[in-house]
């Protein structure tokens, strides 16, 4: 089953960049499971906190999922955001969420830090607010990747052999732009479309001129060529759920996995529902969260070999990618945390 991606990244549309999205509800979404999971687990007593001290833990706990999750991007896959500024709002690069998004890694690290503080601050057990945050981080990844599958972003690598669903990105048309050199071929697949890219900024009277704007982009990628061939894939994404483009720059895709569902059931659902089972009967305070952060870490490592990696940092060592690098690196954190877990005494649940 192929699906030709045409999914609206806005749940309500205002105008122009403005309006409610799919991303943003899923960040509300999660805090709001989040809590409600809390209320069920405090009720059932399997977490010692107080049911009104539950809001604030987790409002304070989202806090620091989102700050780490954008501070965790500019470390570990653009830190050159740390260093850009400019005269238009936000002003500084870190600030501009659009440009790279988040980090789950991240994410997790600020979640794990924000939990450190409120337990030293208020005097509660941490073990029993990492369970509580392991459902949190849970519902995050869980809405999160979601969101990234309607943004069209983050999307898999070229499907091989049979695969139970497939997907045509029309944002792939920006990996292309990005990186002309390597995909030449795919951008002169397009002249018969960029004629028809009639606005006030830019005219491409015929594919003939097309294809000598491709073939200067390719010898000088920092040229005003490349500028041009950028933009007008841009414009080609801005049409591509319109006739008659959408018919046209269809055969033209890459047949893709949907990495981002695999993320969402392996990384979010499925640890979800360890977690579930796991506690059917009542466990020493910090077990769930050491089941979360093995069983999450173990199904990235897994679901990253379908996702394609960052154009612009590609493969790493051992064709591993880098978010594959950062889950074998977190396992130390694990290996830090079952330490402290098991040298702890028991607390009854």
């Amino acid at each position: 089953m192929t699906y030709y991606h045409q999914l609206d990244p806005f749940l309500i549309h205002f105008y122009g960049n403005f309006g409610i999205r799919w991303y943003s509800m899923a960040y509300i979404l999660a805090v709001l499971f989040a809590y409600f999971a809390g209320q069920y687990l405090i009720k059932k007593n399997r977490i010692q906190i107080p049911s009104n001290k539950l809001m604030d833990i987790v409002v304070f706990g989202a806090i620091g999922a989102v700050v780490g999750g954008r501070l965790g991007y500019c470390l570990f896959y653009s830190p050159d955001l740390f260093l850009s500024f400019d005269s238009s709002f936000p002003f500084w690069g870190i600030l501009k969420v659009h440009q790279g998004g988040m980090s789950s890694h991240g994410g997790i690290i600020g979640l794990l830090f924000s939990l450190i503080f409120y337990s030293y601050r208020y005097k509660m057990s941490f073990f029993s607010l990492m369970d509580l945050g392991a459902f949190a981080g849970a519902f995050g990844i869980f809405f999160g990747r979601i969101a990234n599958f309607i943004n069209g972003e983050l999307y898999g690598r070229i499907a091989e052999g049979s695969a139970w669903l497939t997907v045509r990105f029309p944002s792939e048309v920006l990996l292309w732009a990005s990186q002309a050199d390597i995909y030449k071929k795919q951008l002169i697949s397009l002249k018969e479309i960029t004629p028809k890219l009639d606005t006030m900024l830019l005219k491409i009277p015929s594919p003939e001129v097309w294809m000598d704007w491709v073939n200067k982009a390719v010898i000088a990628p920092d040229s005003v060529y490349s500028s041009y061939v950028s933009y007008a894939c841009q414009l080609i994404l801005q049409s591509a759920y319109k006739s008659p483009i959408k018919e046209m720059l269809e055969p033209l895709l890459s047949l893709r996995y949907p990495s981002q569902l695999y993320q969402a059931i392996f990384g979010g659902l499925f640890p979800l529902i360890l977690m579930s089972l796991f506690w059917i009967k009542s466990r020493k305070a910090g077990f769930i969260s050491l089941v979360f952060i093995i069983s999450y870490l173990s199904f990235r490592i897994f679901t990253e070999f379908y996702r394609e990696p960052d154009y612009y940092i590609g493969f790493q060592l051992f064709d591993l990618t880098r978010g594959q690098w950062l889950s074998i690196l977190f396992y130390s954190i694990v290996c830090i945390y079952a330490y402290f877990f098991y040298k702890k005494k028991p607390e009854k649940e």
